[in-house]
């Protein structure tokens, strides 16, 4: 589980930003910490959250080196996507991180039309409450592309619909 927002009482359990979670799913319990999840390990990001009409979320391990990303966008988005962005969507494509269904990147990358025919749509439609909307991934699956992920009912700290166990 991300908490992305740190300054948000909802997301870090009010005040201090918690340690995030290394060893177990529960080394911090919801008891001592409410904004954690138990069956979940929990992460937590001093940035602002989801701010913008496209993102690129990257997980990297310990060393830096990108183990998971997702292109997101508001759906029926149009015009240029920032440049942040695409760099950002650059450097997990490059990765081989993110590709388009069929397994290959736009000559020029993920950028403006192609980023968003490419991302993860809803971001707008998405919610911070655990009874609101999400995206997550659809399956067991790491396709590095959009057809593993989809936006629907939040399961915040749980696997999702379509998820077995670890």
């Amino acid at each position: 589980m991300v908490h992305a927002d740190g300054t948000d009482t909802a997301c870090n359990g009010g005040g201090t930003i918690p340690v995030g979670e290394t060893s177990s799913q529960s080394e911090f319990p919801a008891a001592s910490i409410s904004s954690n999840f138990d069956g979940a390990f929990d992460f937590y990001s001093t940035g602002g959250g989801l701010t913008a009409s496209t993102s690129v979320v990257t997980v990297l391990d310990p060393t830096s080196v990108i183990i998971d990303a997702v292109l997101l966008a508001n759906d029926g988005l149009v015009g240029t996507v920032a440049s942040t962005q695409t760099a950002a969507a650059l450097v997990v494509s490059d990765a081989g991180e993110w590709t388009t269904t069929a397994g290959t990147v736009p000559a020029g990358g993920f950028v403006d039309a192609e980023f968003r025919a490419n991302a993860v749509l809803d971001l707008d439609a998405t919610d911070t409450t655990r009874t609101g909307e999400s995206i997550r991934r659809t399956d067991d699956a790491d396709t590095d592309h959009m057809g593993g992920w989809a936006q629907g009912a939040s399961s915040f700290g749980a696997l999702n619909a379509g998820q077995t166990a670890l």
